[in-house]
């Protein structure tokens, strides 16, 4: 996905455009396969069925942005895997780095977008919050945490942008096409879907009292039961 949306990065996707990337994504997506395992150049059994699944997920994809963009919505693309390493200071521990790559920053009806894809299928509700304590225990709460540790780490971007949005792009989810961070601030009843300072601050509370339990010899790794 890298390769096939470079050429089109910082201008609005038009509806032509999808028309090269998917006649461009077979033969991409074969030359990544052989940069990764080598072999012929036909490609036969059960990696001839991964490829063209991951093929049809890929076109899944084009189609429902191109629909987006059919319908007057403007997608712009900013960045693409974005590496990362971020400096924090931690009391009792010292200073630590976050390190990671974005799958893709872009800007949507002037929206600008912090997205990770994954492959796999991931459950809305566990993209939505209500309190902190939530992320405790719960591996299906991995991906939120994700989409968060990016826009923290990106937080200088809300000093000239007025909405920030982090979400996962699920292949299995494909007909939702974005599904959003959420949070129920207590006392609210409506879902918030865009982040601010406030909420980035209060999540890196919770990173740091995280950090500080890794580090913390009287407290033994347990392992998490799915």
């Amino acid at each position: 996905l890298e390769e096939l949306y470079t050429p089109f990065l910082n201008k609005p996707m038009k509806v032509e455009d999808y028309k090269v990337l998917e006649q461009e994504t077979a033969a991409t997506l074969l030359k990544h396969y052989h940069k990764v395992f080598g072999g012929d150049e036909k490609v036969t059994g059960k990696s001839f069925l991964m490829l063209h699944a991951l093929e049809q997920s890929i076109m899944r994809l084009f189609a429902v942005e191109k629909k987006q963009i059919q319908k007057g919505n403007i997608l712009t693309i900013l960045e693409l895997e974005q590496v990362f390493e971020y400096p924090l200071m931690i009391e009792g521990v010292g200073q630590v780095f976050l390190k990671g790559k974005i799958d893709r920053i872009d800007r949507y009806n002037g929206v600008l977008r912090i997205i990770d894809y994954k492959s796999g299928k991931v459950d809305p509700a566990k993209l939505r919050i209500s309190d902190w304590d939530v992320f405790k225990g719960d591996t299906k709460r991995l991906p939120l945490f994700q989409i968060l540790l990016y826009s923290y780490v990106n937080k200088a971007i809300l000093e000239t942008e007025q909405t920030l949005v982090a979400g996962i792009i699920s292949f299995k989810n494909m007909e939702a096409y974005v599904l959003p961070f959420g949070i129920k601030p207590e006392g609210k009843s409506k879902i918030v879907t865009e982040l601010n300072l406030e909420i980035l601050s209060s999540f890196e509370k919770m990173l740091i009292g995280l950090i500080q339990e890794i580090f913390d010899v009287s407290k033994p790794f347990t392992s998490l039961e799915e």
